[in-house]
């Protein structure tokens, strides 16, 4: 049996809302969902059966076939506990008859983490309290400080980016481990069985999805987050429930309706990440080996997902 890895000290990110309306915005919770299942920094799950559930009749893995080869699409969820694993035997199969393993980003990148930081601070003379509302700014100190940080030590960097530093103190107070998720592990077991190794983008493209973003929403964000971390653990339950069966319906139906209010994110985090991943993915079937393909389950489901792109191509996708 293939034991869960290894737990690594877990480090979060560093470095006006009237009623119902963001500044003229209305809010609709989930979005803190959204991240979760399509960004590989963010996402998360409660804690399920190591063992595989009998209800489950699929799960988030399926197989592209070309006539070539074949790739397989995995669902990742990217922050979970170690009583999630073993993980269910189709991945572990898909894995073993892979020889190349491709993941959003190389999670060992060479100063990506630096990139990271450079790209979500603010140059000299201005600071996260002058760019956001006054509203917005207190809302955030009161959740900063009922997540242990102080917002002082915020100031340099950009909404964006503090909106992530909260979504990661509050997953690390929920008990979930980056080194837990799937991304993770199959990258660890790719080096250890000397796999090769392939990055559809880098930490540059993934956080230009973000910094492209102009302060409206960025604050709009924020605020979203912020309203959604009182209900995240119920979101997270149906969320993982819908990921554990492959359930794809379920997924995309999250993902709509978090997308609802922020269709630029929708184009910036689905729509283009996809058609260009999908030119890589076309690529690996005129090839004479197998892949394993492993991204944030989001990208897989829905109208504009890999899984429906590939079959309007004419591929035969199997699911599993």
């Amino acid at each position: 049996m293939i034991k869960a890895p290894e737990a690594k000290q877990f480090r979060p990110w560093s470095g006006e809302k009237e009623g119902k309306m963001i500044r003229g915005r209305p809010v609709k919770k989930g979005l803190c969902v959204l991240f979760l299942i399509v960004l590989t920094a963010f996402a998360a799950a409660r804690p399920l059966p190591a063992q595989e559930s009998s209800e489950c009749r699929k799960i988030s893995l399926w197989k592209v076939s070309s006539g070539r080869n074949a790739v397989y699409l995995l669902g990742s969820i990217h922050f979970l506990k170690k009583e999630n694993y073993p993980l269910p035997t189709a991945m572990e199969k898909a894995f073993a008859d892979a020889s190349a393993v491709v993941f959003e980003l190389d999670l060992d990148e060479a100063g990506g983490a630096n990139d990271l930081l450079a790209r979500g601070m603010y140059p000299p003379g201005r600071t996260l309290k002058e760019a956001v509302g006054k509203n917005t700014y207190e809302r955030l100190r009161q959740k900063a400080a009922e997540l242990g940080a102080d917002i002082r030590t915020l100031q340099n960097f950009r909404p964006w980016f503090v909106t992530f530093t909260l979504l990661s103190l509050k997953l690390h107070a929920l008990g979930f481990n980056p080194a837990y998720g799937i991304d993770r592990y199959f990258q660890t077991r790719a080096k250890k069985t000397n796999k090769e190794i392939l990055a559809l983008e880098t930490t540059g493209e993934q956080v230009d999805v973000f910094a492209g973003l102009t302060d409206r929403d960025q604050e709009a964000l924020i605020l979203q987050t912020i309203e959604d971390m009182d209900t995240m653990d119920e979101e997270l339950g149906r969320l993982v429930a819908a990921w554990r069966c492959g359930d794809g319906a379920a997924l995309a139906g999250m993902m709509f309706k978090s997308y609802a209010e922020f269709p630029v994110l929708y184009d910036r985090i689905i729509i283009r990440r996809n058609q260009k991943w999908m030119a890589a993915i076309d690529g690996y079937l005129r090839q004479g080996r197998n892949f394993l393909v492993v991204v944030g389950a989001g990208h897989l489901v829905g109208d504009d997902g890999l899984v429906g792109m590939l079959r309007k191509k004419g591929y035969r996708v199997e699911q599993l």
